[in-house]
């Protein structure tokens, strides 16, 4: 699943630990893009997430701007694992992380 570049929405943003944590569960099985500590951006299917941040995505493919500007992408394969401290940024399609928020913040309690 390739996203938009403009139409991009970061789950985290401006919420406690608490509510993005629930959030980014709601994100599970959606397309994402995550942004890395090294400059790459790691694009699948958001599988599952533990207590230190690792991600584990389906069908992963990888972006890699070079310093002209241009993209180079290649595949990483069927199943990667992010570590959570190379994390910088992940996000989803702006739809998906309404529709996420809105679960989260409708949620009874």
């Amino acid at each position: 699943g390739n996203m938009p570049s403009g139409d991009a929405e970061s789950p985290a943003e401006g919420l406690t630990p608490t509510t993005a944590k629930a959030v980014v569960k709601e994100l599970m099985d959606t397309p994402v893009r995550i942004s890395v500590s090294d400059g790459r951006k790691i694009t699948g299917q958001l599988w599952c997430q533990d207590n230190n941040r690792n991600c584990v995505l389906l069908n992963v493919g990888e972006v890699r701007i070079s310093e002209d500007g241009e993209e180079h992408r290649r595949p990483l394969g069927p199943l990667v694992m992010v570590p959570g401290k190379h994390i910088n940024k992940i996000e989803a399609s702006r739809a998906q992380v309404t529709v996420a928020k809105h679960h989260v913040v409708c949620v009874p309690v």
